[in-house]
């Protein structure tokens, strides 16, 4: 689909330097939407073979003018615009972009995606019935191509997956699709549960995170 919204583009090694040298690789951390995205390029590459992407963030429209509407984000940067946070538009429904590169230049197809959590405070041991319960959040959104993933966190909880897909059969839910992933373990999981339900897994000790 193409993107009306007017992202900054990073590299993935600009991402991956910013983590490390601020020792935020952390599924907890306020950075966690830079790790899911980084986690969501590969899937693109590796498994859906999308091509070679790059990593977008929604800008505010007041400060679409202080960057270039094409290219990449000059790495340089990158360090005052994250710590500030201002420039990203937080309250767009993406908050995450994986687009298709051709020629160096970032090509108007993208995958939007909006970022949820799930497992804080009370949902902390959550199961299947307050997993439910968080989608329902969202069933009364608009219509969107945007994509929804969760992530969900670190807790002990038992999740009855086919009482989840038989929950999103019964339903037509806002978001084009909902995934959600989590660590168990060594492996990141990647869990389609609308409108197709699939599984993707990536070892950890194949990416360039030490992820905790």
């Amino acid at each position: 689909m193409a993107l009306k919204k007017n992202c900054l583009f990073f590299e993935e090694w600009v991402l991956i330097d910013y983590l490390k040298i601020n020792k935020k690789i952390n599924l907890k951390s306020k950075s966690y939407e830079l790790i899911v995205a980084i986690l969501l390029k590969k899937l693109y590459e590796d498994r859906l073979k999308f091509g070679d992407c790059v990593i977008g963030f929604p800008l505010k429209d007041t400060n679409a003018n202080d960057f270039p509407n094409h290219g990449l984000f000059n790495a340089s940067e990158l360090e005052k615009v994250i710590s500030s946070r201002k420039v990203f538009d937080e309250d767009c429904d993406v908050d995450v972009v994986i687009a298709k590169r051709s020629e160096n230049e970032i090509n108007p197809l993208a995958v939007p995606y909006q970022l949820k959590r799930f497992g804080l405070g009370v949902e902390a041991n959550g199961g299947t019935k307050e997993f439910i319960d968080f989608l329902k959040k969202y069933e009364n959104y608009a219509k969107t191509q945007t994509k929804l993933m969760i992530l969900i966190e670190n807790g002990t909880r038992e999740m009855d997956t086919k009482t989840i897909l038989d929950w999103f059969n019964l339903k037509r839910y806002p978001f084009s699709e909902v995934d959600a992933v989590f660590m168990e373990k060594n492996i990141i999981k990647f869990i389609q549960f609308y409108p197709n339900p699939g599984v993707e897994e990536f070892n950890i000790s194949d990416l360039e995170l030490d992820i905790s």
